[in-house]
């Protein structure tokens, strides 16, 4: 058999769904997997995060990174609706799609003109209520909508409570996908004006203190970083671990001119003397400096 994926002709109970989106590896296998997950659902099923969780048996904060990550790379939009709504309604509604450019000339572009023209109070076509049984909310608010957030990135309520405009919207997206609810809320206190490219660097530092054993809670060791009471044990480690091996280098140097053995037995010697105490990585690396030392020497 020639054959080794099996597709079959249906005619009803199916979905159909670009492989523009199936194999764009920009995003991840879970961003796929649950976007597949909403593609198959009917056209007028309103996605609501709370019984997604129960459906599926996902956390919230996963699956909020996953529609974070979703809206970020283009194929969902978040529009948030500022009614007069009773409490359990559902006022912050996604819209998702197989292709970025139809979403966009869909729905994106739309809230873009009804956000220019907020007085006249425009509405969206109707919502209906979610299939799913014991939903969480009673009826979608479809009237006196008065705003239409417009933007791609995720705004928590605090942000939208103080109004700040000046927070970097990469940022809040980097900090939506890697950072609990929490964690992030507390960056922004501490760091409002901190750039994308200089968050990254500190976030970096801290997962490798983390990773070598330095951090037990990467969260914390962000803030503590953040407000710069963290002293990052991983820099000071390197810059040690330098003038370790340079020393080494040069008694190995010595050792070659004074016992005339082979480049070979040398960079034995030397590996033996490290191998306890340092990682393949770094002696392979001093490794290479101390051969180039070794041919650089003439007898």
């Amino acid at each position: 058999m020639s054959d080794f994926i099996l597709k079959r002709n249906l005619s009803d109970n199916f979905t159909q769904i670009s492989n523009e989106f199936l194999h764009d590896n920009s995003i991840s296998i879970l961003a796929r997997g649950i976007g597949t997950f909403l593609l198959s659902k009917p056209n007028n099923w309103v996605i609501n995060q709370e019984n997604i969780c129960k459906e599926l048996e996902i956390g919230r904060d996963k699956l909020k990174k996953i529609f974070n990550e979703l809206i970020i790379h283009g194929y969902m939009h978040r529009c948030r609706y500022i009614t007069f709504a009773k409490k359990n309604e559902q006022s912050v509604f996604y819209y998702i799609s197989d292709s970025k450019e139809h979403l966009y000339k869909e729905v994106v572009s739309r809230d873009i003109k009804n956000t220019d023209s907020i007085s006249n109070q425009n509405t969206l076509s109707p919502f209906t209520e979610n299939p799913l049984p014991n939903s969480s909310y009673k009826k979608n608010p479809t009237d006196n909508i008065i705003n239409i957030n417009n933007n791609l990135s995720f705004k928590n309520k605090d942000i939208n409570k103080k109004e700040n405009n000046n927070i970097d919207p990469l940022l809040l997206d980097f900090l939506n996908i890697h950072l609990d609810e929490v964690t992030k809320n507390n960056v922004l206190k501490i760091s409002p004006h901190i750039t994308l490219e200089d968050f990254k660097t500190i976030f970096e530092k801290c997962k490798t203190e983390y990773k070598l054993g330095y951090s037990k809670n990467l969260n914390s060791t962000l803030i503590l970083a953040l407000k710069k009471e963290w002293r990052f044990q991983t820099s000071e480690k390197i810059e040690r671990d330098k003038r370790v091996f340079n020393s080494k280098i040069r008694y190995f140097k010595d050792l070659y001119l004074e016992t005339r053995e082979s480049h070979e037995e040398i960079i034995n010697k030397f590996r033996n003397d490290c191998i306890k105490s340092y990682t393949k990585d770094i002696i392979d690396e001093y490794e290479a400096v101390l051969k180039k030392e070794l041919e650089s020497l003439i007898i």
